[in-house]
């Protein structure tokens, strides 16, 4: 009997500490050469599936804003996609894709507007989350001042 307890109990731990090691993690990027910060969320809603939820905010100098989208391997399996949409203003709508690195979670980034008039690209830059303030972001340009 003592036996059959510690193998549930050692099965429940492990399934405990697994999902709160899957439950959620926050990942934060630089849009090198602009000065905005991608600050998301990812969770993993079932540790079985690859597709994980991102949510979190989009910052530049003057404006913040929501941001929320997917993060799943490609095709290949060698790295990470993460695909975030964004609402700027009450006209300004933007669509963010990254591919990164399944380690160091930085890659590269492109971005449109909903009615794909103006784009930009550029690198993920991986940035420690816990620095972050409003006053961390400097004046400069934005990734979404594109003309």
């Amino acid at each position: 009997m003592k036996k059959i307890a510690l193998v549930v109990f050692a099965v429940v731990l492990t399934i405990g500490f697994s999902l709160t090691i899957s439950e959620a993690a926050e990942w934060c990027w630089k849009m090198d050469p602009y000065i905005d910060i991608v600050k998301v969320t990812v969770t993993k809603p079932d540790p079985l599936k690859p597709h994980k939820l991102a949510v979190g905010r989009w910052y530049d100098a003057t404006n913040t804003f929501p941001v929320v989208g997917a993060v799943e391997k490609s095709v290949d399996g060698l790295s990470l996609i993460i695909s975030l949409h964004g609402t700027k203003d009450n006209m300004s709508k933007w669509d963010l894709r990254a591919v990164l690195d399944p380690v160091t979670k930085a890659g590269t980034w492109q971005i449109s507007n909903s009615t794909e008039t103006q784009s930009n690209s550029g690198t993920f830059t991986r940035v420690n989350c816990l620095s972050l303030t409003p006053l961390s972001i400097s004046d400069g340009p934005s990734a979404t001042d594109v003309k």
